[in-house]
Protein backbone atom coordinates (compact mmCIF):
# COMPACT_ATOMS: atom_id res chain seq x y z
CA UNK A 1 0.00 0.00 0.00
CA UNK A 2 2.40 2.32 1.35
CA UNK A 3 4.27 1.26 -2.42
CA UNK A 4 1.43 2.29 -4.25
CA UNK A 5 1.21 5.83 -2.36
CA UNK A 6 -1.70 4.88 -0.34
CA UNK A 7 -1.33 7.33 2.83
CA UNK A 8 -3.69 6.69 5.66
CA UNK A 9 -5.53 3.17 6.49
CA UNK A 10 -9.11 2.78 7.86
CA UNK A 11 -8.97 -0.91 9.99
CA UNK A 12 -12.58 -1.64 11.17
CA UNK A 13 -11.26 -2.84 14.07
CA UNK A 14 -14.55 -1.37 17.09
CA UNK A 15 -18.15 -1.95 17.91
CA UNK A 16 -20.29 -0.90 20.53
CA UNK A 17 -20.33 -4.50 21.99
CA UNK A 18 -17.38 -5.94 20.88
CA UNK A 19 -13.24 -5.32 19.53
CA UNK A 20 -10.37 -6.87 17.86
CA UNK A 21 -7.78 -5.43 20.31
CA UNK A 22 -6.74 -6.15 24.12
CA UNK A 23 -9.93 -4.13 25.62
CA UNK A 24 -10.93 -4.10 29.26
CA UNK A 25 -13.60 -2.47 28.39
CA UNK A 26 -15.24 -4.22 25.64
CA UNK A 27 -15.65 -7.82 24.83
CA UNK A 28 -12.61 -9.25 22.59
CA UNK A 29 -13.87 -10.80 19.12
CA UNK A 30 -12.93 -14.36 18.33
CA UNK A 31 -10.60 -12.96 15.74
CA UNK A 32 -8.79 -11.42 18.85
CA UNK A 33 -8.03 -14.65 20.59
CA UNK A 34 -6.81 -16.48 17.68
CA UNK A 35 -5.16 -14.01 15.37
CA UNK A 36 -4.09 -11.82 18.67
CA UNK A 37 -4.24 -7.95 18.73
CA UNK A 38 -4.89 -6.52 15.22
CA UNK A 39 -4.74 -2.78 16.52
CA UNK A 40 -1.45 -2.95 17.52
CA UNK A 41 -0.42 -4.97 14.46
CA UNK A 42 -1.95 -2.61 12.12
CA UNK A 43 -0.38 0.31 14.11
CA UNK A 44 3.07 -1.21 13.80
CA UNK A 45 3.28 -2.22 10.34
CA UNK A 46 1.44 1.34 9.32
CA UNK A 47 3.91 3.46 11.03
CA UNK A 48 6.74 0.90 10.01
CA UNK A 49 5.68 2.05 6.48
CA UNK A 50 5.22 6.29 7.01
CA UNK A 51 1.80 5.51 6.79
CA UNK A 52 -1.08 6.48 9.46
CA UNK A 53 -3.88 4.25 10.80
CA UNK A 54 -7.15 6.04 11.95
CA UNK A 55 -9.24 3.68 14.36
CA UNK A 56 -12.52 3.28 12.54
CA UNK A 57 -15.48 2.83 15.38
CA UNK A 58 -18.92 1.52 14.44
CA UNK A 59 -20.96 3.37 17.41
CA UNK A 60 -24.18 2.13 19.58
CA UNK A 61 -24.74 -0.69 16.98
CA UNK A 62 -24.33 -3.76 18.98
CA UNK A 63 -25.08 -6.52 16.28
CA UNK A 64 -22.63 -9.35 16.60
CA UNK A 65 -21.86 -8.96 20.32
CA UNK A 66 -21.73 -11.72 22.87
CA UNK A 67 -25.32 -12.88 24.12
CA UNK A 68 -24.19 -12.61 27.63
CA UNK A 69 -23.54 -8.88 26.44
CA UNK A 70 -26.75 -8.03 24.62
CA UNK A 71 -28.29 -9.94 27.58
CA UNK A 72 -26.99 -7.33 30.43
CA UNK A 73 -27.76 -4.10 28.02
CA UNK A 74 -31.41 -5.45 27.56
CA UNK A 75 -32.01 -5.70 31.26
CA UNK A 76 -30.49 -2.82 31.96
CA UNK A 77 -32.78 -0.86 29.59
CA UNK A 78 -29.79 0.59 27.43
CA UNK A 79 -31.02 -0.79 24.05
CA UNK A 80 -33.24 0.97 22.04
CA UNK A 81 -36.87 0.82 20.92
CA UNK A 82 -38.60 0.91 17.87
CA UNK A 83 -42.18 2.96 17.63
CA UNK A 84 -43.68 -0.34 17.76
CA UNK A 85 -42.35 -1.49 20.92
CA UNK A 86 -39.90 -3.81 19.44
CA UNK A 87 -35.95 -4.49 20.48
CA UNK A 88 -33.91 -2.66 18.08
CA UNK A 89 -29.43 -4.20 18.61
CA UNK A 90 -28.28 -0.54 19.19
CA UNK A 91 -27.18 1.33 21.90
CA UNK A 92 -29.49 3.65 23.59
CA UNK A 93 -27.75 7.26 22.66
CA UNK A 94 -29.95 9.58 25.48
CA UNK A 95 -29.34 6.78 28.37
CA UNK A 96 -26.54 8.22 30.44
CA UNK A 97 -24.61 4.95 31.30
CA UNK A 98 -24.65 4.44 27.22
CA UNK A 99 -22.89 8.07 26.71
CA UNK A 100 -20.28 6.61 28.67
CA UNK A 101 -19.46 3.63 27.46
CA UNK A 102 -18.71 4.91 23.92
CA UNK A 103 -16.25 7.26 25.46
CA UNK A 104 -14.46 5.21 27.88
CA UNK A 105 -13.74 2.27 24.87
CA UNK A 106 -12.88 5.09 23.24
CA UNK A 107 -10.45 6.77 25.74
CA UNK A 108 -8.94 3.56 26.29
CA UNK A 109 -8.22 2.60 22.55
CA UNK A 110 -6.41 6.10 22.11
CA UNK A 111 -4.31 5.39 25.64
CA UNK A 112 -3.19 2.25 24.37
CA UNK A 113 -2.47 2.97 20.79
CA UNK A 114 -0.56 5.81 18.87
CA UNK A 115 -3.47 6.33 16.45
CA UNK A 116 -3.18 8.77 14.05
CA UNK A 117 -7.35 9.64 13.92
CA UNK A 118 -10.88 8.16 15.24
CA UNK A 119 -13.54 7.64 12.49
CA UNK A 120 -16.88 7.47 13.57
CA UNK A 121 -19.62 5.04 11.76
CA UNK A 122 -22.90 4.74 12.58
CA UNK A 123 -22.66 7.74 14.57
CA UNK A 124 -26.97 7.89 14.36
CA UNK A 125 -30.06 6.61 15.36
CA UNK A 126 -30.67 3.28 12.91
CA UNK A 127 -33.55 5.45 11.50
CA UNK A 128 -36.59 7.51 12.35
CA UNK A 129 -38.41 4.66 13.92
CA UNK A 130 -35.67 4.48 16.82
CA UNK A 131 -35.43 5.44 19.61
CA UNK A 132 -38.95 5.44 21.68
CA UNK A 133 -37.79 3.49 24.87
CA UNK A 134 -39.10 4.15 28.15
CA UNK A 135 -35.94 5.75 29.27
CA UNK A 136 -36.31 8.12 25.96
CA UNK A 137 -39.63 9.84 27.29
CA UNK A 138 -38.70 10.08 30.74
CA UNK A 139 -35.23 12.00 29.44
CA UNK A 140 -37.68 13.75 26.82
CA UNK A 141 -40.15 14.80 29.09
CA UNK A 142 -37.51 16.35 31.45
CA UNK A 143 -35.98 18.24 28.69
CA UNK A 144 -39.43 19.61 27.88
CA UNK A 145 -40.38 20.58 31.65
CA UNK A 146 -44.04 18.40 31.21
CA UNK A 147 -45.13 15.05 30.19
CA UNK A 148 -45.89 13.96 26.83
CA UNK A 149 -49.29 12.77 26.30
CA UNK A 150 -49.05 9.82 23.96
CA UNK A 151 -46.00 7.96 23.22
CA UNK A 152 -44.82 7.66 20.53
CA UNK A 153 -47.42 9.09 19.21
CA UNK A 154 -46.53 12.89 19.78
CA UNK A 155 -43.13 13.19 18.92
CA UNK A 156 -43.24 10.60 15.71
CA UNK A 157 -45.60 12.30 13.84
CA UNK A 158 -46.98 14.92 15.83
CA UNK A 159 -47.17 18.21 18.00
CA UNK A 160 -43.67 17.23 19.21
CA UNK A 161 -42.23 16.18 16.42
CA UNK A 162 -39.71 18.85 15.62
CA UNK A 163 -38.76 19.08 19.12
CA UNK A 164 -38.08 15.63 19.37
CA UNK A 165 -35.90 15.82 16.53
CA UNK A 166 -33.56 18.45 17.64
CA UNK A 167 -33.54 16.20 20.92
CA UNK A 168 -32.56 13.17 18.94
CA UNK A 169 -29.78 15.19 17.10
CA UNK A 170 -28.28 16.33 20.14
CA UNK A 171 -27.83 13.33 21.42
CA UNK A 172 -25.67 12.06 18.61
CA UNK A 173 -23.73 15.61 18.68
CA UNK A 174 -23.05 14.98 22.50
CA UNK A 175 -20.87 11.96 21.30
CA UNK A 176 -19.35 13.51 18.67
CA UNK A 177 -18.35 16.50 20.75
CA UNK A 178 -17.42 15.38 23.88
CA UNK A 179 -14.95 12.33 21.24
CA UNK A 180 -13.13 15.20 19.78
CA UNK A 181 -12.73 16.79 23.04
CA UNK A 182 -11.05 13.60 24.67
CA UNK A 183 -8.94 12.97 21.91
CA UNK A 184 -7.69 15.92 21.30
CA UNK A 185 -6.49 15.96 24.63
CA UNK A 186 -5.33 12.55 24.38
CA UNK A 187 -3.38 13.14 21.37
CA UNK A 188 -3.25 16.51 20.17
CA UNK A 189 -3.00 16.83 16.25
CA UNK A 190 -5.32 13.52 15.91
CA UNK A 191 -7.70 13.75 13.15
CA UNK A 192 -11.68 13.19 13.83
CA UNK A 193 -13.65 11.65 11.15
CA UNK A 194 -17.00 9.97 10.69
CA UNK A 195 -19.33 8.77 7.90
CA UNK A 196 -22.49 10.52 7.00
CA UNK A 197 -25.42 10.74 5.34
CA UNK A 198 -25.69 12.51 1.95
CA UNK A 199 -29.05 13.05 1.62
CA UNK A 200 -29.43 16.30 3.96
CA UNK A 201 -31.25 17.85 5.59
CA UNK A 202 -33.40 14.69 5.08
CA UNK A 203 -31.16 13.20 7.36
CA UNK A 204 -31.83 15.14 10.67
CA UNK A 205 -35.36 13.98 10.54
CA UNK A 206 -34.31 10.16 9.64
CA UNK A 207 -30.96 9.56 11.23
CA UNK A 208 -30.71 12.48 13.73
CA UNK A 209 -27.46 13.12 11.95
CA UNK A 210 -27.24 17.03 11.97
CA UNK A 211 -23.54 16.75 10.33
CA UNK A 212 -22.82 20.36 9.40
CA UNK A 213 -22.77 21.55 12.53
CA UNK A 214 -20.65 18.84 13.51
Amino acid sequence: LAHYGITDVFPNIAWAGMVHYGSKELPRSEEFKVFGDQMAQCVKAAHDSSMRVHLWKVCWKVEGAPASFLADMRKAGRLQRSDNGSELPWLCPSHPDNLRFEKDGLREALKLYPVDGVHLDYIRYPGSHGCYCSGCRRRFESHLGRAVERWPQDVRSGAERDVYTRWRCAQITRLVHDVSVLARRLRPGIRISAAVYGKYPSCVASVAQDWPGW
